[in-house]
């Protein structure tokens, strides 16, 4: 995670975060050991964790949610098209 210029990584080289969500609104990670439990860091927890993060981050609804984030609408678009 060297390549983040954030405030959003510990003294080990990990990412803060609770349940995906770091300190810095709008980004989040997934694929992390133990994010929910040791599938976290495995295929078969990546989808479950992802679908966990949007749903937090407030991604997965209509975009009246993001009127006053243009930013955060335009990540939920931006996810909607990869899906």
């Amino acid at each position: 995670f060297d390549w983040i210029h954030l405030p959003v990584i510990d003294s080990v080289g990990l990412p803060i975060q609770a349940d995906g969500r770091s300190p810095v609104p709008g980004l989040g990670f997934i694929g992390t050991p133990w994010l929910v439990d040791m599938g976290s860091a495995n295929l078969v927890g990546v989808e479950r964790d992802a679908a966990g993060l949007v749903a937090a981050m407030g991604l997965d609804g209509g975009s009246a949610r993001h009127q006053d984030e243009p930013h955060l609408e335009a990540a939920h678009v931006h996810l909607r098209r990869r899906v």
